[in-house]
């Protein structure tokens, strides 16, 4: 599958539909398995300028219930494209008003190692 504009409007449940047209209204692009996907396996993913990805093909490959899976990863994604927004300044959540649990804090943990490891390869 190639990447292509978002249109799994089917698989989204209202929350995510609405926060897909909000990013959009936000002049996200948002993209549905993208190059990324192909290159590391990851659910989604979101960088600059303003983009996007659901890797929904990794998803249906994981063997998970893909439903729920790309209903799960639109929220952190979205946060991601929040934070993208506010320049990466701190969002004023404390950490202690919101615990995560123990799958969702090594999802965190997951993915500042590989924002990291990006980095690096950039630099190189």
């Amino acid at each position: 599958m190639t990447a292509r504009e978002w249109n799994s409007s089917v698989i989204l449940g209202l929350a995510g539909q609405q926060i897909i047209r909000d990013l959009i209204s936000a002049i996200f692009h948002v993209h549905e398995n993208a190059g990324i996907c192909n290159i590391i396996n990851v659910f989604g993913y979101t960088d600059l300028p303003k983009k996007l990805v659901i890797c929904a093909e990794n998803i249906r490959n994981s063997g998970w219930d893909m439903k729920r899976y790309i209903n799960e990863g639109v929220v952190p994604e979205a946060f991601h494209a929040v934070q993208i927004c506010n320049k990466n300044e701190p969002l004023g959540i404390i950490a202690k008003t919101m615990p995560l649990p123990t799958n969702k804090l090594q999802d965190v943990k997951n993915s500042a190692k590989f924002t990291k490891r990006r980095k690096v390869a950039q630099r190189a």
